[in-house]
């Protein structure tokens, strides 16, 4: 599949109009009463009448929520895929070894868009995993596609990315806007353009 970020107008997801984003502040949901909310106003909107047109936003996930998926997953009101339990299951029962590239892991989050059953948003809570299996510009070139080459699909999608402890996530883009960063995410100037377009929510305790 051509990942190439020059592809025709048609082929693109373009970031939405800033004032039909969510409103919520990166990292403080609504009065502190819950820690899923800004995560699930960012599902909410991806699945109205007024998403992007590229309906794929990023939630960078901490502890304790790791250990559940799934019921993270139903507080989110979105439905949990394991890319990792897909990849495996496109292998013959004699493969010795799981290729995998930009394009592979970018096929199987495109084919989890395009499917109509199973609900309008999936949580792809263990993307990080293949993600990781990935070298820095092959990584690169996923995101990219990712923010912008899923125009138009049956289903919304929210890529996880784990919190870790100890590891730096927080940065400003040039408007000194908080946004997060993660060592297996998009480049710091990729995830301000996320978080400019307003696809971005931290889920934390």
């Amino acid at each position: 599949m051509n990942l190439d970020p020059l592809a025709s107008d048609d082929d693109l997801g373009l970031p939405p109009d800033l004032d039909d984003a969510p409103r919520e502040p990166l990292g403080a949901p609504d009065g502190g009463a819950s820690p899923f909310s800004e995560a699930r106003a960012l599902s909410r909107w991806l699945r109205s009448s007024r998403a992007p047109r590229t309906k794929t936003g990023l939630v960078f996930w901490s502890e304790p929520f790791w250990a559940d998926p799934r019921g993270t997953a139903a507080l989110l009101d979105a439905a949990p895929v394991s890319l990792c339990a897909r990849l495996l299951g496109r292998l013959p029962p004699d493969a010795r070894a799981v290729p995998l590239d930009a394009s592979g892991l970018f096929d199987l989050v495109s084919q989890v868009s395009d499917e109509r059953a199973g609900g309008d948003v999936a949580w792809l809570w263990d993307v990080d995993a293949l993600v990781a299996r990935l070298a820095v510009p092959e990584r690169e070139r996923f995101w990219q596609a990712a923010f912008e080459r899923l125009p138009h699909r049956s289903r919304s999608i929210l890529l996880a990315l784990p919190l870790l402890e100890g590891t730096p996530f927080v940065a400003e883009n040039e408007r000194h806007e908080t946004i997060a960063t993660h060592p297996l995410g998009p480049s710091r100037e990729a995830t301000a353009q996320w978080r400019d377009a307003g696809r971005v929510a931290l889920l934390r305790k």
